[in-house]
């Protein structure tokens, strides 16, 4: 089998009769993320250390997708423009979408990541020893927000 015989799975969610594709996020979805946004997902990684909003996290993905908007809009932007395959100068469209597509898009995004990482608990736990791993080393060289 060659890499260019892989599918990667994607999900729609529909927007005034519009379809809107997304796929899980990558590694360098991750790294990009990281780089411009490291303050927010710090936010959100010290969500998932909270027992109660972890299970959130895992469990429902929706009500995580919510929290993730609420603490990290400008995130949510990028996250969504990466999942969707959309050229960069696209991210303005994204951080004007109504707050419900924003959650729904997000929703979609975190439970294609999650199930090709097999489950939340998993993904979430190597993307924080991850993350944890380079967090001093960003600081140390400027590259955190």
């Amino acid at each position: 089998m060659s890499l260019a015989n892989i599918l990667i799975p994607r999900d729609e969610v529909m927007f005034r009769g519009e379809s809107l594709s997304f796929r899980g996020l990558s590694l360098n979805d991750f790294s990009t993320l990281m780089r411009g946004h490291m303050a927010e997902l710090s936010k959100l990684f010290d969500m998932y250390d909270n027992v109660e909003t972890r299970e959130t996290a895992i469990s429902q993905s929706a009500n995580f997708a919510i929290k993730i908007v609420q603490e990290a809009p400008g995130m949510v932007a990028q996250l969504i423009v990466l999942a969707s395959d959309s050229p960069q100068e696209h991210i303005e469209h994204a951080e004007k979408f109504p707050l419900p597509l924003q959650v729904e898009c997000v929703r979609c995004i975190i439970n294609l990541t999650f199930e090709e990482a097999g489950g939340a608990k998993k993904f979430l736990d190597s993307l924080m020893q991850m993350v944890t791993s380079l967090r001093p080393k960003a600081a140390s060289e400027g590259l955190s927000t």
